[in-house]
């Protein structure tokens, strides 16, 4: 898919703010993740250190008088694409009388294409010190026997996603690929040499002002180009997938996973309705069913990937437990097609403290909306806790009965807890 992309700045004035929000983003159309870790020390690396400022504390301490608030680069990945972006807080309009924007700009300009890893002799010892902070916490993810099972669950499932790589794969990726002459070459060709794209937001005192002065500071190198991007995730496997391991923990899993082929937009909320049916406190008929009923597990939990359309069942148990803990699994979902059980269930849950239920709508989709990054599309909780309540038994059977299982994976322990 190509798309054409405009570096004219974008501005969109917003004056009941007291900030100017300005961003710069850099598109590109293949992201490799051999590189995860190059791109995260690179984007480190330009955050907190530049050729004349040094480190951020200096950099804080010289640009007092600038008034910059905030600076920050990070990046997102959609498929195979990837986005840098930064972003940096100035004062709005009438804030502080002796305000030079041309000024101001130009520091982050600076701090960003005159970044420390111009210099690799003062560049090496930073990257030492971020790339033995990332080995360090792979070797202690690697010894916890739960991430020890989600880094299977990824093996499975061969998840192309940086949210899903495996530690494994993490640990992998830092000892074979990463190196500071590969983190200097992205620096080249991700901010250096990149075109982007800009926006102005927030309190704009004179828009063309704005425009001309960011302009100049910045100098965008072409008015206009395109990019191919790849935003298809393959991500499932063929057929129904069953794995076995032993390992040498005295912890015992087991994770089951469905999914739904064609997706419409009401599916998300189907989604989060059978999420909130199996754990939330006021139904939780995953727990109830595994712990209260039949004292099979420690824990048990639900989560949802709504990208990939993917909900799926976890429980840590003894692993004599594991048979019987799988097929309560499989009958928890099938009870929601008793439209008993679905009515008194779809009753609580909108019951259950409707103020604070519309405040967050459950943590993972306030969490969304505060990313930008809306699953369902709505402006206000109460449009989609108002589809909630429109949900019919019939719409959530037939749910239940188009959703198929991918998996069955299973970590026993050599001994019991």
């Amino acid at each position: 898919m190509k798309i054409n992309l405009n570096t004219k700045v974008n501005v969109v004035p917003n004056n009941d703010t007291k900030v100017t929000v300005f961003e710069l983003i850099f598109p590109t159309k293949k992201f490799d993740m051999s590189d995860y870790y190059n791109l995260n020390i690179m984007l480190n690396i330009i955050n907190n250190y530049s050729l004349k400022n040094r480190d951020r504390n200096s950099f804080i301490e010289n640009n007092e008088l600038h008034y910059i608030s905030n600076y920050n680069l990070d990046y997102s990945i959609k498929g195979d694409s990837m986005l840098v972006y930064c972003s940096f807080l100035l004062p709005g309009v009438g804030f502080f009388d002796d305000f030079n924007l041309e000024k101001s700009l130009k520091v982050v300009k600076n701090n960003l294409f005159k970044a420390i890893l111009l210099d690799k002799e003062e560049s090496k010892k930073i990257f030492e010190t971020d790339f033995n902070r990332y080995l360090s916490n792979v070797k202690a993810a690697l010894a916890n026997p739960k991430n020890l099972f989600n880094d299977m669950w990824c093996e499975l499932y061969d998840f192309k996603h940086q949210v899903l790589i495996s530690n494994a794969e993490k640990q992998k990726i830092l000892n074979t690929t990463t190196n500071l002459d590969r983190v200097c070459e992205l620096y080249e060709s991700l901010i250096l040499k990149a075109d982007y794209v800009s926006f102005i937001g927030g309190n704009v005192k004179d828009k063309d002002e704005y425009i001309e002065t960011f302009s100049k500071v910045f100098k965008p190198k072409k008015e206009k180009f395109s990019i191919d991007v790849n935003y298809y995730l393959n991500y499932k496997p063929d057929s129904f997938g069953h794995v076995d391991k032993t390992v040498n923990y005295t912890l015992s899993a087991i994770r089951v996973s469905f999914h739904k082929n064609e997706v419409e937009e009401k599916d998300r909320f189907l989604f989060m309705m059978l999420e909130c049916f199996l754990s939330r406190k006021e139904n939780n008929h995953l727990f109830n069913n595994l712990r209260l009923e039949n004292n099979l597990v420690y824990s048990c939990l639900s989560d949802a990937h709504y990208k990939f359309n993917t909900i799926y069942f976890t429980a840590y148990l003894s692993k004599e437990n594991i048979d019987k803990a799988l097929e309560i699994v499989d009958q928890t979902l099938v009870s929601f097609k008793n439209k008993e059980i679905f009515e008194e269930s779809k009753k609580r849950l909108l019951k259950a403290d409707e103020i604070s239920f519309l405040d967050r709508l459950d943590d993972y989709f306030y969490k969304y909306k505060l990313k930008k990054k809306k699953v369902f599309k709505k402006e206000t909780f109460e449009e989609e806790y108002n589809i909630l309540k429109e949900i019919t038994y019939e719409e959530f059977s037939k749910f239940v009965d188009d959703l198929n299982k991918d998996s069955e994976l299973i970590m026993i322990g050599d001994k019991n807890d």
